[in-house]
């Protein structure tokens, strides 16, 4: 008797879901979204900012490569202003010229990204100079966001991430 019951209760339901199933899935759905928006906007905000943080040592750590074998004076300009940085190079002071980037093609040029502010830099007129055989003139560090930092190794050209 009981089994009769079941398999007409079964037999005569409805395949399809109903309003207010569809309009509390999306509720739950919307709350969750709510909730979990601004955890995620600050996971990616990190991601951004840890990805220009390894370009920019990639970038210098380039510079240096650059003026080791091309045995060019090399000169990474950061310019905390404009949270730009630019690669010149040539065999004097006196004649550098900006580099083309190896990936981009066209001048080594690069801006960072909104939300990425380069807050400051201890390098002497914020440019890192790399003698004929890549070794920096001098050390310092480059900070991003307040708190992570490039660090270029004095007689090295060596970068450390922090």
């Amino acid at each position: 008797m009981i089994f009769e019951y079941i398999y007409s209760m079964l037999r005569n339901r409805s395949k399809a879901f109903t309003v207010i199933e569809i309009i509390t899935v999306i509720a739950v759905l919307a709350v969750i979204g709510v909730i979990a928006y601004p955890a995620l906007e600050q996971y990616y905000s990190g991601i951004k900012v840890s990805q220009t943080l390894r370009t920019l040592a990639d970038d210098i750590e380039y510079a240096r490569n650059y003026a080791h074998t091309r045995y060019d004076l090399v000169h990474v300009i950061l310019d905390p202003v404009t949270e730009s940085y630019e690669i010149q190079a040539g065999e004097d002071a006196g004649s550098l010229a900006l580099i083309e980037h190896p990936w981009l093609g066209g001048n080594f040029s690069v801006t960072l990204d909104n939300g990425v502010d380069m807050n400051s830099t201890s390098f002497t007129a914020n440019t890192i100079i790399f003698d004929k055989s890549g070794r920096p003139e001098e050390g310092g560090v480059i900070t991003l966001n307040g708190s992570r930092t490039v660090t270029v190794l004095a007689g090295t050209g060596f970068t450390e991430l922090q």
